[in-house]
């Protein structure tokens, strides 16, 4: 049973794809590219473009790197999306892929293919996305355990992104989580079902985390100047930013990197119809 397992691990790291960094310019801060096994945290106010980063990334997930001689920058791997806040959009996120193509083509010189062509192109990039949406802590955890088959038999799934992980932090609290062993003991649930995933199926982890009190985005500079995930999760974190955006009516964006501790590291993007503009 030993050799059975350890030749179905081999076979499974064998055929996943190279995640290439997921995005050079985000991570630029990073010592090293974003890798398998990271888990990725971006923290901030609504507003301040922790989604918008997330579908970004998604794009560069399920976009090949090439599609009729065009570099698309993409990664070609599968994605999974569990949406706890109901702030993802699935139009938004093909008004993202349609650019992003239009633009390749045309800053490469290259024939634009007919609509009908980035169409169906677009429908085969979006069935590498896994999208489930989640209304309380218990249907999380139980749509969490379900992935273990989808996993196991989609082995160019490479990254997993929750958005909220804290969706429901409130709607605990009032069920009986005052306390912080109460609130800690559904974290710990959750985090174990993802420590075993990426463990046994070599994922990236990215959540994003809203913020419960305001904070002074200047005042930020390591996790615990925010933390009120349990300090598991804080161990479990290996990369860690706080997002904000520059005013209420602006469409640039700040993201400064608080974990690993790199010296006020801010990357500034702004967003609009094409994505993520750095």
């Amino acid at each position: 049973m030993a050799a059975e397992t350890a030749a179905n691990l081999f076979a499974r790291l064998g055929r996943k794809k190279s995640l290439d960094g997921l995005d050079k310019i985000l991570f630029q801060g990073l010592s090293r590219p974003v890798q398998v096994k990271d888990v990725i945290e971006l923290y901030g106010d609504d507003g301040s473009g922790k989604t918008q980063i997330l579908l970004h990334l998604i794009a560069n997930c399920i976009l090949p790197q090439k599609w009729k001689g065009a570099s698309l920058e993409g990664r070609g791997v599968g994605a999974i999306f569990v949406d706890t806040d109901y702030h993802f959009s699935l139009l938004r996120l093909v008004e993202i892929l349609e650019e992003r193509i239009t633009s390749c083509f045309l800053q490469q010189g290259l024939p634009m293919p007919s609509v009908a062509a980035r169409q169906t192109f677009i429908k085969s990039c979006l069935s590498r996305l896994t999208l489930a949406k989640c209304n309380s802590t218990e249907e999380l955890l139980d749509t969490m355990r379900s992935f273990d088959k989808i996993l196991c038999n989609r082995t160019d799934i490479c990254v997993m992104m929750i958005d909220s992980i804290s969706a429901f932090y409130w709607q605990d609290k009032s069920d009986g989580g005052e306390t912080y062993q109460g609130r800690e003991k559904h974290q710990k649930r959750l985090l174990e079902v993802l420590r075993r995933y990426i463990d046994q199926y070599y994922l990236v982890v990215i959540a994003t985390l809203p913020a419960i009190y305001s904070k002074d985005f200047k005042r930020i500079q390591r996790m615990d100047d925010y933390a009120y995930m349990c300090r598991p999760w804080r161990w479990f974190v290996k990369c860690a930013y706080a997002v904000s955006r520059t005013s209420d009516k602006s469409s640039t964006f700040l993201m400064k990197q608080v974990k690993p501790d790199v010296g006020n590291f801010v990357i500034k993007f702004d967003i609009d119809k094409e994505g993520l503009k750095c």
